[in-house]
């Protein structure tokens, strides 16, 4: 018999984009599904469209709350959830009809707890986007799905794009209030996983817009990104030591994402000279090992001649890529 799949959608003030993802779910050639709607208290119009669409499907089920943000969401959604397995989808992105499918077809050849796909980039302006298809997967043991997750290497520390055993999350929950809860949870997340496969399948479209979390202006929040891969750093490094460059890596890159705002606020400029001094820390690593990109190579010169000559790189870079350069 076919496991029920819990879907899990926090929803807040995407009412823009609400019922496309809705339809991509609901259009899923996989049919054992729940579909569960946490309305976080969102103060357009995405409460009465979750509704609607309850109306018209019995395996939606819509669960109104006050704002609590996106991780309280997703916890009231997972404790909710009815199924043997859970997928999170964010409201404003889409799935393609084998998403879940696809999931099935891979737990019916192999017993695990975790399955990790892909994701494809899209954006407003149009342009068209179609899956990947492949019955292609591999089995990972946790050090392999670490480095991959470090490197961004076909995943990332994420909470879409996996479908998971519900008892995952039994002593686990996302914390709430905090930006980048996904990168505070997702080592314990691994650790409780018996085994872990990666399907070369790609069918999450994942929104890139300007006004989202990852590119919204400086403010203190962001900073627990940085506690954060400390965090996750320490406890990679402890545990599996063959992949402390890969996981250096990546706490290169997020004290440089941080870096690219923090630089524009006067308000952090103490916070912009401890980054600096952070990621110098690993500048021999940057400039021998090749897991670096030449970008990042550059950067950090540029980032050792001082913060004003990087803000001046990084600004150019941005105009440049802004207008199609890569």
């Amino acid at each position: 018999m076919k496991p029920l799949i819990s879907v899990v959608v926090p929803v807040y003030k995407v009412e823009d984009y609400l019922p496309k993802c809705i339809e991509s779910i609901l259009k899923q050639t996989y049919d054992n599904f729940e579909l569960i709607l946490v309305d976080d208290g969102s103060p357009d119009n995405c409460g009465n469209i979750c509704e609607e669409y309850a109306k018209k499907d019995k395996r939606i089920k819509v669960i109104h709350k006050e704002n609590g943000g996106l991780s309280d969401a997703r916890n009231v959604g997972i404790e909710n959830a009815k199924g043997k397995y859970i997928t999170c989808i964010d409201s404003d992105d889409y799935i393609d009809k084998e998403y879940l499918n696809t999931f099935n077809k891979i737990l019916e050849k192999q017993q695990c707890d975790i399955i990790i796909t892909g994701l494809i980039d899209y954006y407003d302006n149009g342009d068209k986007v179609e899956a990947f298809y492949t019955d292609e997967y591999e089995v990972l043991d946790k050090e392999t799905t670490y480095k991959r997750m470090m490197l961004q290497d076909g995943m990332d520390v994420n909470a879409t794009a996996k479908l998971y055993k519900k008892e995952i999350f039994d002593n686990i929950k996302y914390p709430v209030g905090e930006l980048y809860e996904d990168i505070k949870i997702i080592y314990d997340v691994i650790d409780k996983a018996n085994t872990i496969v990666f399907s070369k399948y790609k069918g999450y479209f994942y929104l890139q817009r300007e006004d989202s979390i990852m590119y919204s202006n400086m403010n203190n929040k962001k900073l627990v990104l940085l506690d954060n891969i400390e965090n996750l750093k320490n406890l990679i490094s402890k545990n599996y030591p063959n992949i402390e460059n890969e996981v250096i890596k990546r706490y290169v890159y997020c004290h440089y994402h941080i870096l690219g705002r923090s630089i524009y606020d006067k308000n952090f400029k103490e916070e912009s000279k401890d980054i600096r001094k952070k990621i110098l820390k690993h500048k021999k690593l940057i400039f021998k090992n090749n897991i670096f990109s030449k970008k990042e190579k550059i950067a950090t010169v540029f980032l050792m001649l001082g913060l004003k000559p990087y803000k001046l790189m990084w600004t150019i870079f941005c105009k440049l890529k802004n207008k199609g350069f890569k």
